[in-house]
């Protein structure tokens, strides 16, 4: 590119001395990492448009890195989460099938997501409870993406309400009828409610007291950190006994899932 024809180029490897310090200083989470120093670039180069400043007056350009130098991580190259942070993830949601089972699967999700439908939709989770059966479990995490969904955060608190009346059959049977039928405003939740025999009545009483509201926002805001959750639906496939984790971005077919899965349990 003609505004890099007189830079200089550093390459520094995550061992280097100072890089990690460098990194935790600016808030630096990612590897890799193109950090500019633009004091020389004429503003009409176009660069600036792709790079985010830091600390330090220094410039870091966005290229989708994936790769976290400071997660713990196992011999076989999985990230590693802690027991004591995934008993308190647990305690937070609400376990569906075999709570002691080998793999649990944590979905960040939103109710409003169309991606998130397409992977309700698409025969994924029956398939996978087929094949692994009480080997699997499935934590949903709620990940509401308020700025473009309306109806995802009253949606949210509309479920929890529902595991309150029904416990889990409801909040599961009612996420899986909205997804279904990919509506989310309260009025289709509420009729779905209906159906699985809820009383509505009690439901909206929940719901107007906005009693989840808070333990929603939450649980997006501390969990989403932990795996650094930017989109929906996030999947996450953990092996309880190990600790060794692997994520999946999007609506991924039943064999990525099952790719994942079969390497954890080795």
């Amino acid at each position: 590119a003609p505004f890099l024809a007189n830079a200089q180029f550093v390459e520094q490897d995550f061992s280097d001395s100072g890089v990690e310090k460098y990194m935790k200083e600016n808030e630096l989470k990612f590897l890799p990492a193109f950090i500019f120093s633009t004091n020389e670039i004429v503003d009409d180069t176009g660069i600036r448009d792709f790079l985010v400043p830091l600390k330090d007056g220094n410039f870091i350009l966005e290229v989708g890195s994936k790769f976290d130098p400071f997660t713990k991580r196992s011999e076989k190259g999985f990230a590693v989460i802690e027991k004591e942070k995934l008993d308190t993830l647990k305690k937070w949601s609400y376990v569906d099938g075999n709570e002691t089972a080998k793999i649990t699967w944590i979905e960040y999700s939103d109710v409003e997501c169309p991606y998130c439908a397409k992977l309700h939709n698409s025969g994924v989770i029956e398939g996978l409870w087929k094949r692994y059966g009480s080997n699997l479990n499935r934590v949903f995490q709620h990940f509401p993406i308020i700025q473009a969904h309306k109806n995802a955060l009253p949606a949210a608190q509309l479920l929890e309400c529902a595991w309150e009346i029904w416990w889990a059959k409801s909040f599961y049977e009612l996420s899986k009828n909205v997804y279904a039928g990919e509506k989310s405003d309260k009025k289709f939740i509420l009729e779905e409610a209906t159906k699985l025999g809820l009383d509505t009545g009690k439901l909206e009483v929940c719901f107007d007291d906005e009693k989840y509201k808070e333990k929603v926002l939450k649980q997006q805001k501390l969990w989403s950190e932990l795996f650094w959750v930017n989109s929906t639906p996030t999947n996450v496939l953990v092996n309880n006994e190990t600790g060794e984790y692997e994520i999946l971005n999007g609506a991924m077919p039943q064999d990525k899932f099952e790719e994942v899965i079969e390497k954890l349990l080795k």
